[in-house]
């Protein structure tokens, strides 16, 4: 079963106004792909945007959702940023003339207030220097010049247009002209309809803190904002969404900015290991809304049963228009996947391997069908890869990896994996995998470990499609060995990605960078992951031979969009 790309989508919504209640076993969510309709540098222009937010709050599409969250980087820019309530002081921004509030907040409390909903919006926080958190947490690093400080923040506003919540984004990357808090912060809110969110923003996700402590304390509904560059083979942005969900076992409402030309896309709501409730890549500039009712977790099981809205892909020749970055694969250990080249109708192949990187260890066994094809044509190659190590995401933050992986590749050589036949290549499925087994050992209870798939869409396979299994050698004794396994249940001809990903917390860096304070410099670091307050983006061209770091890279310097992943 494949996801589908949709306008609205509505799961168990009528059409009266229906709030949901302690009592309700589930609640409706709405998430905003948002692409903007003017510049957010210019004032004038910005009040488009949000008169835009206000059309979409009081769209009839979206009457009974109780909560509606909107992607990162999608209405102001450090240029425009604005002064926010603390949510301590529980202020209503609505007709309150009090503050020193722009319209943005006023407006957008007063739509919360009149269609009684959660809102949760991300912008370019500014905040006078030394600010309230900065003196609390004891914060040595010196103003600078303007006494003005720059936080990318979401902000939650209550039924009743109230501000409840506030989480200034920690993991940065790209944004140059933004404060990174100088420790990180957990931050929830709980709701008239008894759940507790958690928050973070983008490349945090890639990270321990905040995402997974807010995790173990027991929170397991999440607020996803995203300016979310892809990557393939294994970081595309519903890929790593329902990666991160079905792992952890909890709700993930994800709004991602909609940008396809620069790699911006990616939106879902998913519902632990059921996976998306609806999810969508775009391969166009629009705006979409996605709305589903979503199970509440109740003792670690669906309280009602989940229920998703089919899905119609976009087609691999229309997603050639997203721009896409490559991981750093020329640095695994791999193995080609050798497949007849004359083939008289079909042959059956089946192979058993095992593929180390040093002593990271992983076990492959494949059986696929491989088909004739015709003169002309091109059809993805397969490697196997193994790794355990550090990456870089484009020299801005690193952090160590584990990976056990089926890739694609456009030819049998290492430099064509993680790429993509373009538009105009008439491609053919050479190979049908009908079973695909990867399993690791590794110890260590710091390292996450995710199913990752991806097919020609740049859509994830449905979990139904696969069986993922983790045993500890002793029973939940995070002190030893944990078996890992991954298992495809269904034939598929279109792979990009079947793997095991890991982010590894335990890894040190024997030589670590220096970290990073946004606009102040300064020792940062996450944990034993080196991050230099920045983000990363994407590339391509045909087969998307060509790197986007430089092209990200440039426009982080000139400050001309946030970059995650």
């Amino acid at each position: 079963m494949k996801f589908l790309s949709i306008f609205f989508v509505v799961s168990f919504v009528t059409s009266s106004l229906q709030i949901s209640t302690p009592d309700s076993p589930s609640y409706v969510a709405a998430v905003v792909e948002y692409h903007k309709i003017s510049s957010d540098a210019d004032p004038v222009q910005l009040s488009a945007n949000v008169n835009d937010f206000l059309r979409i709050i009081r769209e009839p599409d979206v009457e009974n959702a109780d909560i509606i969250v909107f992607s990162e980087t999608s209405l102001n820019s450090p240029d425009t940023a604005i002064y926010l309530p603390d949510p301590n002081d529980a202020i209503v921004p609505c007709g309150n003339n009090s503050y020193n509030f722009t319209d943005i907040i006023r407006k957008l409390s007063c739509a919360a207030m009149t269609e009684q909903k959660y809102v949760v919006i991300n912008v370019n926080e500014k905040s006078d220097c030394p600010d309230k958190q900065q003196v609390e947490w004891h914060d040595p690093r010196p103003c600078d010049a303007s006494k003005v400080n720059i936080y990318n923040t979401n902000v939650v506003f209550d039924r009743k247009g109230t501000v409840i919540a506030k989480y200034r984004k920690f993991n940065l990357f790209g944004e140059g002209k933004t404060l990174k808090p100088f420790k990180p912060e957990a931050v929830t809110f709980k709701t008239d309809f008894d759940v507790t969110f958690g928050m973070f923003i983008c490349f945090d996700l890639m990270f321990h803190q905040p995402p997974l402590d807010l995790v173990k304390s027991g929170v397991q509904d999440f607020i996803f904002s995203a300016n979310w560059f892809s990557e393939i083979p294994f970081l595309s942005a519903v890929q790593i969404q329902q990666s991160w969900a079905y792992s952890n076992k909890v709700n993930l409402l994800a709004a991602g900015r909609n940008l396809p030309k620069v790699g911006s896309t990616g939106s879902g709501i998913y519902h632990g290991r059921f996976g998306p409730l609806t999810a969508i890549m775009s391969s166009k500039n629009e705006t979409k809304i996605l709305v589903a009712t979503v199970p509440k977790i109740v003792n670690n099981a669906s309280a009602v049963p989940p229920v998703a809205v089919p899905i119609v892909p976009n087609t691999p020749a229309a997603m050639t228009n997203l721009r896409l970055k490559r991981d750093q694969i020329d640095k695994y250990v791999t193995e080609l996947i050798k497949i007849p080249k004359d083939v008289n109708g079909t042959a059956n192949i089946s192979l058993v391997t095992d593929i180390c990187h040093n002593t990271f260890c992983c076990n492959f066994d494949f059986n696929g069908t491989v088909a004739q094809t015709t003169p002309g044509s091109v059809s993805y190659s397969y490697r196997y890869a193994a790794y355990s190590g550090w990456r870089t995401f484009d020299g801005f933050a690193d952090g160590a990896v584990k990976l056990c992986a089926v890739i694609a590749c456009l030819d049998e050589s290492v430099a064509s994996c993680g790429k993509t036949f373009g538009a105009g290549e008439k491609i053919e499925d050479k190979l049908e995998f009908t079973y695909i087994k990867v399993d690791t050992v590794f110890k260590g209870s710091e390292i996450h470990m995710m199913p990752n798939t991806l097919d020609t869409t740049m859509l994830p396979l449905n979990p139904r499609e696969f069986n993922y299994t983790e045993v500890w050698e002793f029973d939940n004794d995070p002190e030893s060995e944990k078996v890992v396994s991954l298992e495809l249940l269904s034939p598929h001809k279109d792979l990009l990605t079947f793997a095991l990903w890991a982010r590894d917390y335990n890894a040190k860096k024997e030589e670590g960078g220096n970290g990073g304070n946004g606009t102040e410099g300064g020792n940062g670091g996450n944990g034993t992951d080196e991050n230099n307050g920045n983000e990363h983006g994407g590339s391509n061209g045909k087969a998307n031979a060509v790197t986007g770091t430089i092209f990200f890279t440039l426009l982080a310097v000139l400050g001309a969009f946030f970059m995650c992943n």
